[in-house]
């Protein structure tokens, strides 16, 4: 394979995750009223970029049907930068969000990831490997990865114009409080329609080679988590522009999808648009724990396949999640001069007694394939006893009717102080 073949096999295989970081940037610039002061200074590099950036732009407002009404600036940055400036570090606690870290602890009481799973680690090595990433009207370039000559450029630059074009059109889209479930949906409608837009720019101007479609990395569940709306998103957005071109996914923007079954499967969407029907519900989280009330969430379908898909193949988890009809979680703590206790407890609905069962039978039936557990059930109920270093984690499994409860308890050694 040539040296050419092989930069456009990496630029394709990484655009796939080029502007999950934005978020983070946006909330981060904000909170900290960072001024960005670009690392590169004027230089032919720049040139280049600029060049091809103008020339991009004008295809793919032609392709987008939306015009830039405001000037795009570009940032030309290094991953070092990057880092310091975006990712949180283990070593200065202040810079951790807090519910980053309640995300981590949920991950483990839920079975999505080992104990020993740093999220400040898997954000820090995310942050690390990406070309480049928007927030408002601004496009950040990683200069040690992109390279305005390659045949991945022009892909690049389409996907990250069409956020700034998102931003101009349709800012009400990056507000908002979200659960986990509801921002991977509207997650998916973003990245879907930069997807979408980037490829037929690439079809119609034939100067650039579509990027591939994403599948699921069951090697790395949290970035399988992230990367749900690269995986899902095109579909949804092309299902959306088969349906009735670009006026149906614009409308979508005034009312986005609030779930990962939602995105999965369209037609859901399409309901909830022109009915309001959900298609699910928020069960009651009835839970007897000490310490205070510090977070609550909807998980969602998606999630849900993940943590199945890990043990028993993405096939059979989507044949289980797909009866998904509702969940909810609330996480607690404690804690005393040396220890930190959670207790998450996660309520999910189904759409029968049997879809209940089912993933009643998957979920224990994947936690006996965890080495480091001890399981052991009774009837409708299952414990589990997961112990990886100063980490110890309890959960009870029980499934009734059409709901599945797990209620987790977690203990930590601290890691983390604030103030």
């Amino acid at each position: 394979m040539d040296r050419d073949s092989l930069v456009l096999t990496f630029v394709l295989e990484s655009i796939v995750i080029l502007a999950l970081v934005s978020v983070y940037i946006q909330s981060y610039t904000e909170r900290s009223g960072l001024v960005v002061t670009t690392v590169t200074t004027y230089s032919e590099k720049r040139k280049e970029v600029l060049s091809l950036a103008k020339d991009v732009e004008k295809g793919v407002e032609l392709v987008r049907n939306l015009t830039f009404t405001s000037e795009v600036r570009f940032e030309l940055i290094n991953t070092s930068w990057a880092l310091e400036q975006w990712a949180p570090r283990e070593e200065e606690p202040t810079s951790i969000p807090l519910e980053m870290l309640f995300r981590e602890v949920v991950y483990k009481a839920t079975f999505l990831l080992p104990l020993n799973f740093s999220i400040v680690s898997g954000e820090r090595g995310f942050v690390g490997m990406f070309l480049a990433a928007t927030a408002g009207t601004t496009i950040y370039i990683n200069t040690d990865y992109f390279d305005p000559k390659s045949p991945g450029a022009r892909n690049v630059l389409a996907h990250e114009l069409t956020h700034v074009l998102q931003f101009l059109h349709f800012p009400s889209i990056f507000t908002g409080e979200e659960t986990t479930d509801s921002m991977l949906a509207k997650q998916a409608l973003i990245e879907g329609d930069a997807g979408l837009t980037q490829r037929l720019y690439c079809i119609t101007t034939k100067l650039c080679t579509p990027s591939p479609s994403m599948q699921i990395d069951l090697g790395n569940p949290y970035i399988a988590l992230i990367t749900f709306p690269y995986v899902y998103g095109e579909r949804f957005v092309s299902y959306l522009y088969n349906y009735s071109g670009w006026s149906l996914v614009n409308k979508a923007y005034e009312k986005p999808p609030v779930a990962t079954s939602m995105a999965m499967h369209p037609e859901k969407y399409l309901q909830y648009l022109f009915t309001g029907d959900l298609g699910f519900e928020e069960p009651v989280v009835r839970c007897e724990a000490c310490g205070d009330r510090v977070y609550s969430d909807r998980l969602g379908e998606y999630y849900t396949l993940l943590v199945l898909a890990q043990r028993i193949g993405v096939e059979n988890a989507t044949k289980v999640a797909e009866q998904w009809r509702g969940d909810k979680l609330v996480l607690f703590k404690s804690e005393n001069a040396t220890h930190v206790t959670w207790v998450l407890c996660w309520n999910t609905t189904w759409a029968s007694e049997k879809a209940s069962e089912e993933f009643y039978a998957s979920l224990v039936q994947s936690l006996k394939r965890i080495g480091v557990a001890k399981l052991s059930e009774s009837g409708f109920e299952a414990q589990v006893v997961v112990v990886q270093g100063p980490q110890k984690l309890y959960a009870k499994i029980v499934y009734s009717s059409t709901w599945v409860s797990i209620s987790s308890t977690l203990t930590t050694q601290k890691q983390y102080t604030r103030g």
